[in-house]
C-alpha cells in the first residue's frame, strides 16, 4: 500500500486502536485529505459516529470545493462509441472469407435480416463519412 507523506503518523494510531468493525477502507478514504490535523479530526468523527466507508467518502467529497469540472476523462460521444463497437465486431472476424462462408450458410430469413441490417449500417457510415468531409 502506498501512503502519502505524513499519513502514517496521522492514521497510524487510529489503525492500531481501531474497532474491529472499522475496515481499512476508512483509512484509504482519508488519504484524500491533505491536511494532517483535518484528517485526524475527520477520522475521529467517523469513529465516534460509526460512519461506514461509504459515509466517510461521501463526507469527504462533500467537503471538497466544487470546481465545476467533471472528474476523469470526458465521455465519448455516442457516435464514437457506436463506431468503436462496429470496429470491434469487425476485427473479431479475422478471416473475412470464412466469415462470408458462414454467413452464406445461414437460412434465407437470417440472410435477409443481415442484408437489411447491412443496408442500415451503410447509411449510417455514409452519413458519418459525409459529416466528416
Amino acid at each position: 500500500m502506498i501512503m502519502a507523506a505524513g499519513s502514517l503518523e496521522v492514521v497510524g494510531p487510529l489503525i492500531a486502536n481501531r474497532a474491529p468493525h472499522q475496515p481499512t477502507t476508512h483509512h484509504r478514504a482519508l488519504l484524500a485529505i491533505d491536511h494532517a490535523a483535518h484528517k485526524l479530526h475527520i477520522a475521529r468523527q467517523a469513529a465516534e459516529h460509526g460512519w461506514s466507508a461509504e459515509d466517510l467518502e461521501a463526507h469527504i467529497r462533500a467537503e471538497q470545493p466544487q470546481t465545476g469540472k467533471p472528474r476523469g476523462r470526458p465521455a465519448q460521444p455516442a457516435e464514437v462509441k457506436w463506431l468503436n463497437a462496429v470496429r470491434r465486431q469487425a476485427t473479431t472476424q479475422s478471416d473475412a472469407a470464412a466469415f462470408a462462408t458462414r454467413v452464406g450458410q445461414l437460412p434465407a430469413e437470417a440472410q435477409a435480416t443481415l442484408r437489411a441490417d447491412l443496408a442500415a449500417l451503410r447509411q449510417h457510415l455514409d452519413a458519418l463519412a459525409q459529416a466528416l468531409g
